[in-house]
């Protein structure tokens, strides 16, 4: 009788051991499934940003080459007037644009190098406010003429400067107010990337001079306005407006109008600057565009239009989403 009853008990437990095995290896192939379904589905939705990034967000980070993942920067929209700064220890050398290098996160040195041996020049940019889109930076500057003016006299380029006057050395001091709203679009693989930006502000140049000035006015469109303070203690002030556009992948345009007000001849001046910037590699860009100028400078026409062409070497790399232009470390 002991014998039959341990005999149940064992064919009972052997059932009972059978039976939860049946339903764990059950369980456990559901999971299995909704595991591969899970991971199939976050594929298919990371491919879809992707393409959608590729078709109208330049600098989206997508798979296969070097510019298509996430090597170029969001700080690359961001130009030299625009109301915020670039990558700590990022920066881009130009021909026309100005130079620029980042000290610290919101700060950055600028220089306009083509012309640092006639006009030496550095320029500090500071920003001091970025929330809910908006950013607000100050621009700050020192330069002077002197060498170039002593070149053009040793020269005889008596269109620059009489060959009878003495160069006096003339500091000029540029303080400027930047202001820009970011319009960006919300996508899956980089939301925080600006689709276009809208650029204003309002500058004051001065020049102290060290010496008796007996200079006059430089001629010429985008030069006499800006020789005021230059040749003596002349001031010109301005203020601008423009955007800054993703055209697609590959291709930004920059336009902007600028008004001047200063002690220069005519007193008055526009100008309007366009140019469009197309990426040739990860950090190359050539630009091209123009500059017209509109004022009543003396002994020159009324209108003035010059051809803009610029290459672009952009130096660093692109910092973390945690500490990016719109990420909450960075002030």
């Amino acid at each position: 009788m002991i014998t039959v009853n341990i005999t149940r008990y064992i064919l009972l437990l052997v059932l009972i051991c059978s039976i939860n095995s049946l339903i764990i290896g059950q369980t456990n192939k559901k999971f299995k499934g909704t595991k591969h379904t899970s991971k199939r589905e976050l594929a298919k939705r990371i491919r879809e940003g992707e393409e959608k990034n590729q078709a109208d967000m330049p600098f989206a980070s997508v798979p296969k080459t070097s510019m298509q993942t996430g090597m170029l920067r969001d700080d690359m929209i961001w130009k030299s007037e625009s109301g915020n700064t670039i990558y700590n220890r990022a920066g881009n050398i130009s021909i026309f644009e100005p130079c620029r290098y980042g000290v610290s996160n919101g700060l950055e040195l600028q220089s306009h190098v083509l012309i640092d041996y006639w006009v030496p020049n550095l320029f500090v940019k500071k920003r001091w406010y970025n929330k809910n889109k908006w950013f607000l930076s100050t621009r700050h500057g020192l330069y002077s003429a002197y060498s170039g003016l002593n070149f053009a006299k040793d020269r005889n380029m008596t269109d620059i400067i009489d060959s009878g006057v003495s160069v006096p050395f003339v500091l000029g001091v540029k303080n400027e107010l930047l202001i820009s709203r970011a319009f960006i679009k919300d996508y899956s693989c980089t939301p925080n990337q600006p689709s276009w930006i809208l650029n204003t502000g309002i500058g004051f140049d001065f020049g102290v001079p060290f010496e008796t000035s007996e200079l006059n006015e430089i001629e010429g469109h985008f030069i006499a306005n800006r020789s005021a303070s230059m040749i003596d203690n002349g001031y010109f002030a301005y203020i601008f407006a423009g955007a800054i556009i993703q055209v697609n992948r590959s291709i930004l345009v920059n336009a902007s109008l600028k008004y001047f007000y200063g002690s220069f001849s005519g007193n008055h001046a526009v100008e309007q600057k366009t140019m469009a910037e197309f990426f040739l590699s990860d950090f190359i860009s050539a630009s091209v565009g123009y500059k017209v100028s509109i004022a009543g400078y003396q002994n020159t026409s009324a209108f003035g239009i010059i051809p803009v062409l610029d290459i672009t070497w952009y130096l660093g790399k692109k910092e973390s989403r945690e500490k990016g232009l719109f990420g909450k470390k960075m002030k």
